[in-house]
């Protein structure tokens, strides 16, 4: 004879999860908040002594973790598909990013590009 009325109902997240609404969202964006959730989610497991739905869900987030990296690494790197003015405001970016010294060797390079002499032979220091 089955025992009724003791068994757990599993996991139950505290409220609703909302809908992640991917519109207007870079991918980076959408799995980021994803990544958070999951990881709210697999705590309120673990606090539930829900270990299987919270080991299901540390698992996804170990997943979009991953995805989120690779996203993030290909919005970093220039695309072949990227127009000449996308290429040329990455380009400014970085230079403005400089530190001082490395902005001397650029300086040097285009002066020299552009065959006039560097007023300063710049190293950049390891």
């Amino acid at each position: 004879m089955p025992i009724r009325g003791n068994r757990k109902k599993g996991f139950q997240p505290k409220e609703e999860p909302p809908r992640i609404s991917a519109a207007g969202m870079s991918r980076s964006a959408y799995l980021r908040q994803s990544l958070d959730e999951l990881e709210n989610w697999a705590q309120e497991a673990a606090g539930q002594g829900s270990w299987q739905a919270c080991g299901k869900l540390k698992a996804d987030a170990i997943r979009v973790k991953a995805e989120l990296e690779e996203a993030l690494a290909k919005e970093a790197t220039p695309s072949d598909g990227m127009t000449d003015a996308e290429l040329v405001a990455l380009v400014q970016r970085a230079i403005a990013s400089l530190p001082e010294r490395h902005l001397e060797v650029v300086e040097d390079a285009l002066a020299f590009r552009r065959g006039k002499p560097a007023a300063v032979s710049s190293q950049v220091e390891q």
